[in-house]
């Protein structure tokens, strides 16, 4: 009877501390989710992550796959994919771009959102050790599925970035 009780109070315990760490999380992800910090992040990636040197304009658009809070900083889980677009005479030509995951690491400021850094995959070839060493394994789900062509992720964040392409530019898309 006695270890009934405590094994009551262990899993009330347990309940309590997994409600609070769900809770938590969603409130991150409502947080991170907001349009103001979406136009954030993007800038941060058409900024950072594809080299601009050789003309055009970077365009990026991102689907989040998660967060957590680590030791003061939250890390945003993220699929982005950015291109780079050339003006041509009558159209828009694709140049260079990117599609992966990243993990951006944010500090808040009451609310205030700043990017401090980012950690990408480094493996070549899509091996999985620094996926797994940079993305909890909720997200290396949705990793491996946007990576296999068995989510609209990716299809979906192309047409966004075409898009903002086509009114940055007042042109439609010309063949490769």
């Amino acid at each position: 009877m006695k270890y009934k009780k405590i094994l009551i109070i262990i899993i009330i315990i347990f309940l309590i501390i997994f409600s609070y760490i769900t809770y938590k999380n969603q409130s991150i992800k409502s947080d991170l989710t907001q349009p103001r910090l979406e136009k954030k992040i993007n800038n941060y990636l058409e900024e950072n992550i594809v080299n601009s040197s050789s003309g055009g304009k970077i365009f990026c658009s991102h689907k989040f796959l998660g967060a957590e809070e680590k030791i003061y900083k939250i890390h945003a889980y993220l699929w982005i994919i950015c291109q780079k677009y050339y003006l041509t005479e009558n159209s828009i030509k694709k140049g260079s771009g990117i599609s992966e995951p990243i993990a951006l690491i944010l500090k808040n400021n009451d609310q205030n959102y700043i990017i401090i850094g980012d950690k990408q995959p480094i493996d070549v070839g899509w091996g999985y050790s620094s996926i797994k060493k940079i993305f909890p394994f909720m997200c290396r789900k949705k990793i491996s599925s946007i990576h296999s062509g068995h989510s609209k992720v990716v299809p979906d964040l192309i047409s966004e970035i075409e898009e903002k392409a086509r009114m940055h530019y007042k042109l439609p898309i010309g063949p490769p």
